[in-house]
This record gives structure tokens, sequence and C-alpha cells, in this order.
């Protein structure tokens, strides 16, 4: 961790609750305590690291989750990548998650849950979207690649049709070395934090 760079008000790895349901929340509650300028700041640091990838720099085609609330922030990158890359962003359909071409950020909705969405046009619907890269949110990770989610299991569905390279975006306080999992959640390659790259299934 970086001097300059302020921590959550909230220790979890002080005390680590045992269930997914018990990490959630835990996990919820510490990140809420962080300031919208320390989202910022630590956002802009794992951007930093993210588009120093290989797989992001020779990545055509993304699905970008669009960040809500106190979640790493994707925003400005996808707002900056539109010209350059195609950007996928989620939207709920049903149990599963559809993926749209985003062409004007402004034309993005709020959805069932909030977050911003793409509006349901078959015209930008991609399917399948044949992703080069995948970017994952998450309340909590591992250092195996394995996350806690919000419990509705859309990433763990859609990852586990996907075979291609997938990071997380998570804050440092975020990682664990493990964490609970089950038989159909699905491990990720790299988690990108502040303070750099952790290669899923090893001390890097």
């Amino acid at each position: 961790m970086r001097k300059d760079d302020p921590r959550p008000n909230t220790n979890l790895k002080r005390y680590m609750p045992k269930t997914k349901a018990d990490l959630r929340r835990a996990s919820a509650i510490q990140r809420n305590t962080l300031t919208y300028d320390e989202v910022r700041l630590r956002s802009q640091q794992i951007i930093e690291g993210l588009v120093r990838l290989p797989e992001w720099q020779s990545a055509k085609r993304v699905c970008a989750y669009i960040s809500f609330g106190k979640e790493v922030s994707t925003h400005q990158l996808i707002r900056s990548t539109l010209e350059k890359k195609m950007i996928l962003a989620p939207r709920i359909d049903g149990l599963d998650l559809a993926w749209y071409r985003i062409e004007n950020w402004d034309k993005l909705q709020a959805g069932q849950l909030g977050i911003l969405e793409p509006a349901p046009d078959p015209e930008t619907h991609v399917s399948p979207p044949a992703p080069d890269l995948v970017l994952v949110p998450g309340l909590r990770f591992d250092r195996h690649g394995y996350r806690i989610g919000y419990g509705g299991g859309y990433y763990d569905r859609f990852l586990s049709r996907t075979a291609v390279y997938k990071l997380g975006l998570a804050y440092d306080w975020q990682i664990s070395d493990t964490l609970p999992s089950e038989a159909h959640d699905i491990a990720l390659d790299a988690i990108m934090t502040e303070n750099g790259l952790i290669k899923c299934g090893s001390d890097q």
C-alpha cells in the first residue's frame, strides 16, 4: 500500500467471517466506508495498471462491467476507449447477462438494480459476445481467483461459458488468501489492485 493511499476505517482482515453471506455483508459494509475521493484515487491506480497489461492492449473486444456506487470505477476507462475497442456492457436478462455494444455513453440507462445498462437494442446486441477479455466486479476475491459477488450468480453463469482471460478489479483490502467456494464458482485468471497484478493461483 502506498503511504499516501488511505485505507477504509474498518479492517475486515482482522476478523474474517466464515460464510459467503457474512463475507458479502461485511465486505459491502467495509466498501461503503470509502470516501469518493478514495474510490477515485484507488480506481485511477487500478486502471493505470490495467491499461499496461498486454491482455488489455491486445484485446479488440472487451466485456466490461459498468461500475456502481463504490465499486472500482470503470466509467472513465469505458468512455475513453469506445473509439479504440469494442466495449460490451451487460444487461440483466432473466437469469443471465445479455451483452450490448456501447456506442454512446449518454444512452445508457439505469436498470432494475439501479446500475447503468445499455438499452435492449437488437442492433447493438452481441450474442455470443466472444470477448478477448472480461473485466469482473466483486465484493471479495482470493488468490486462487475465486470471488464473492452480489449473490445473483450472473457472472458465474456467464464465465462458465467464456474461455478467455478473466480479470477482476479490486481494492487491495478486498483480497483474501482463500474464500469458501463451490463447484459452480469460476476462477479468474488474475486480479488487478492498486498494488499491482495478482496472478491467481500464485503469490505474485
